[in-house]
């Protein structure tokens, strides 16, 4: 009668050989997951750096002309599909947030 613990070979038991590979297994994934970048939380309070921009109709705006406002900054191109399809839902967050000090620039 065959042992169903024991390798074919007559070497370690079954049991033994799936528990190493299992702690192999964990060993790399901890190695994989501990180099992953970790980021830093933001740092509320600081200044931005001041730009500006030329907006559509050719005036120049300045980052520091919505001071004291939250503002959603968003760069896209009339070429770009994926920005115009980004539109209405840009359009929505606006309208839900008109009459608060919100900005989409």
């Amino acid at each position: 009668m065959a042992d169903n613990n024991v390798t074919e070979e007559g070497g370690l038991p079954k049991i033994a050989v799936v528990g190493i590979v299992a702690v192999v297994i964990i060993v790399v994934a901890i190695i994989i997951l501990s180099g992953r970048k970790k980021y830093e939380p933001v740092n509320a309070g600081l200044a931005p750096i001041d730009f500006t921009l030329s907006d559509l109709d050719g005036r120049q705006v300045s980052l520091k002309d919505f001071r004291g406002k939250v503002i959603f900054l968003n760069f896209w191109a009339t070429t770009c599909k994926p920005c115009e399809e980004e539109m209405p839902s840009m359009q929505k967050l606006y309208d839900a947030l008109r009459g608060r000090p919100f900005e989409i620039v």
